[in-house]
């Protein structure tokens, strides 16, 4: 739900906020192709946990970066 486009102006220029993407899905398809064509690797990493239990391990990282042009114009003007 918060990685809509009417939600992301509405927060950016409505109520003139900070916006972040979290947790993008890949159906979303165009914003998911355009966010995994960054790069990543070159990112690092701001935090990270890991977590056991039902005998698997959960491994997760988060990157932060500014939202460049190509991912959206609306969001890489605010910041």
């Amino acid at each position: 739900m918060h990685v809509q486009r009417d939600t992301a102006r509405y927060l950016i220029e409505d109520k003139q906020a900070a916006y972040v993407f979290t947790a993008v899905k890949d159906n979303p398809r165009t914003l998911f192709t355009r966010l995994d064509a960054l790069p990543w690797p070159q990112i690092p990493v701001a935090y990270r946990t890991e977590h056991r239990g039902h005998r698997r391990v959960e491994r997760r990282s988060t990157q932060v970066l500014p939202a460049p042009d190509q991912v959206s114009p609306t969001l890489s003007r605010r910041f």
